[in-house]
């Protein structure tokens, strides 16, 4: 059930805008209308649903001196999707599910820097684009 929810998640998060919000140990991924496909209770007629987005949470944690990820999803409503797993950033320690929940954010994160580069190239596009109409009106 895991791996099925994390292959969602993972599609849909290479087609839909996706964003972060860092905080002092972890950072959180919005994964816009992932609810919609995970969760059968959401009703897209509904008003009260209109944030059908999934939150992935990431917090950054040290056992025993050695660095773990401890990864859960979650709706609007704090309601877990899928609940906290302890993933160590040992390779030799992962068994197939954190590689599969790595995976997933190392897309996020991917999707992240390519929407910046996008929006980059797009103000670069766009400020050329007004110089050479001022000198038009000029």
């Amino acid at each position: 059930m895991i791996q099925d929810t994390i292959t969602t998640l993972k599609d849909i998060a290479k087609e839909q805008t996706v964003s972060v919000e860092y905080y002092q140990n972890g950072k959180c991924y919005r994964i816009p209308m992932a609810a919609f496909f995970l969760d059968i209770s959401y009703d897209p007629f509904d008003d009260e649903d209109e944030d059908m987005s999934l939150y992935i949470n990431c917090d950054y944690i040290m056992v025993l001196g050695t660095p773990y990820m401890r990864f859960s999803v979650s709706d609007i409503d704090h309601k877990l999707i899928i609940a906290p797993i302890i993933v160590p950033f040992d390779k030799k320690k992962q068994n197939r599910v954190h590689r599969e929940i790595l995976s997933l954010v190392n897309i996020c994160s991917k999707r992240i820097i390519a929407q910046e580069i996008s929006r980059n190239k797009y103000a670069v596009a766009s400020a050329i684009n007004s110089i050479v109409m001022n000198q038009e009106y000029s």
